[in-house]
């Protein structure tokens, strides 16, 4: 997730989402929702939900990713990840 990157119109992300033929307003609506939903899972009110959307845009960035032939081991990661935080929110790892 590269959310700041998106916001502040980092070039990498401007020059991808050129590659991609997509809007650069769609690069601020994205970055943004990946903050908000990333921000959503420090507060307990707000994980399930905001879990559950952080998956459904990680897997459309695999999709993404793919149809474009990049990478997209990190995307699926974090997808795995929010769709275990959006099945199990109130569940705490066990340190050591």
């Amino acid at each position: 997730m590269t959310g700041l990157g998106k916001v502040i119109a980092s070039e990498a992300m401007v020059s991808t989402f050129n590659n991609w033929g997509w809007p650069l307003w769609m690069m601020y609506l994205t970055g943004a929702l990946e903050i908000i939903f990333a921000l959503g899972l420090v507060f307990n009110r707000f994980v399930r939900i905001s879990a559950m959307l952080l998956s459904i845009m990680m897997v459309v960035a695999v999709v993404v990713h793919i149809v474009n032939g990049e990478t997209f081991i990190m995307p699926a990661i974090l997808a795995i990840l929010a769709i275990m935080v959006a099945k199990h929110p109130k569940k705490k790892a066990k340190l050591a």
